[in-house]
């Protein structure tokens, strides 16, 4: 009877701490974690390591999250994986554990201590992205740059989304944006769909780190990208650079002449424009030619003497 009842408790024991939101706390791979983060709107992982005493505390704590009202307010699947090296490759931490937040697929890092109830706050705080989209429609508007900044400062990440450093730097720029919201405004540009932008900054790099503040703009110029780097840019180091005058939002014959400018220096598009341009002076040519002939035709007719009748 006393073996029976140590068993169902510590069984129950162990329902509690591998059970979140009703699932099995279960532990998936580091090449799953896409597809995992695909299915599930708000994923927390927790990067672990083999025989880490620290690890199998933080496990214990975040199965505690079921317990409190967060698991009615924000569905959340917790899993873990057993592998650092995606922590360490963007050098946010080289010991275990650590916690990432997927919101939507977009990864924020929890750099605090790992008890249930901060965690839970964390989560509450962290729900949705703080990271804005900016594209050639809505930057001038939402952030006022070329006029002086009245909607606050803003850290600009201009990158292309083709390449591998938007994905790889992404849950540094969403840490970023989640630590300064309130203080500083943080957004994202794809500079592979937005030319207009492209064209008015000169972003001649796949990935270029702007802060605009008070009309003038600071091109963070670390080789280091980190969030502790990139925080420290935005709070005081920006004064180390010096600062540019914002360009003027270009006007729609700007634009029109910057189009064609890029246009003329696509070489298909050269080619196709030279073609048209020697047909049309080809077809030109072959007019006025006939023209002349008919018109020495007709001069030599009316020369030529007429009959008497």
């Amino acid at each position: 009877m006393g073996f029976l009842l140590f068993f169902t408790t510590f069984s129950l024991f162990l329902s509690t701490v591998a059970q979140v939101n009703g699932a099995i706390l279960k532990t998936i791979s580091r090449n799953d974690l896409d597809s995992v983060s695909k299915i599930n709107e708000h994923l927390l992982v927790v990067f672990v390591t083999k025989d880490c005493d620290v690890c199998t505390e933080a496990e214990t704590q975040l199965s505690l999250l079921a317990k409190g009202d967060f698991e009615d307010a924000f569905p959340v699947t917790i899993v873990r994986v057993v592998d650092m090296d995606l922590p360490r490759s963007l050098g946010i931490a080289t010991s275990p554990p650590v916690i990432f937040f997927y919101r939507h697929r977009n990864p924020v890092v929890y750099d605090g201590r790992i008890e249930a109830a901060a965690v839970n706050e964390w989560i509450s705080y962290n729900h949705e992205s703080s990271l804005k989209i900016l594209n050639d429609e809505n930057f001038e508007h939402l952030t006022q740059a070329g006029s002086g900044a009245t909607t606050g400062d803003w850290l600009v990440i201009f990158c292309d989304a083709r390449g591998g450093s938007c994905v790889r730097f992404q849950p540094i720029y969403e840490t970023v944006a989640s630590k300064l919201k309130g203080r500083l405004n943080v957004a994202f540009v794809d500079t592979s769909n937005n030319g207009d932008l492209f064209n008015r900054f000169s972003l001649d790099k796949p990935l270029t780190i702007i802060l605009f503040r008070l009309g003038k703009m600071y091109e963070y110029s670390i080789d280091k990208i980190d969030i502790a780097s990139l925080t420290s840019f935005c709070l005081g180091w920006y004064k180390n650079v010096e600062g540019t005058r914002v360009p003027l939002q270009p006007t729609p014959f700007d634009l029109l002449t910057s189009h064609v400018a890029t246009l003329l220096k696509d070489s298909h598009f050269y080619l196709i424009a030279s073609i048209f341009i020697i047909g049309m002076l080809g077809l030109i040519l072959a007019v006025v030619i006939m023209t002349c002939s008919e018109s020495k035709t007709k001069a030599k007719k009316d020369l030529k003497p007429r009959k008497k009748e």
